[in-house]
């Protein structure tokens, strides 16, 4: 299914992206789960009246990008056989 294979490479260039940036030593953007971020609301005293939430859409730039940041990382990675390693990966990820 062409569908399922899309959604398994945007998960393989996010993996990779996330590895790339915690090798080199920095930490992953992440959002605070929808859940957490009402619940803490709350517990302040703030009232949540409307919440809502959106798809992440991936067109094929949004992943060149990611790709470019995991690539942006090798330089810091210390180990620079395993930097090599991952960039032949990241080129063949491109390839995909």
């Amino acid at each position: 299914d062409h569908s399922m294979e899309n959604k398994k490479l945007v998960c393989r260039v996010k993996n990779m992206r996330d590895s790339c940036i915690l090798l080199s030593g920095e930490r992953p953007y992440r959002e605070y789960p929808l859940s957490w971020t009402l619940r803490n609301m709350e517990r302040c005293g703030l009232e949540v009246i409307e919440s809502s939430q959106f798809n992440l859409l991936h067109r094929e730039e949004d992943l060149r990008d990611q790709i470019g940041v995991a690539r942006s990382m090798l330089k810091r990675i210390h180990d620079k056989d395993l930097a090599s390693s991952l960039g032949e990966s990241i080129d063949k990820l491109e390839m995909e």
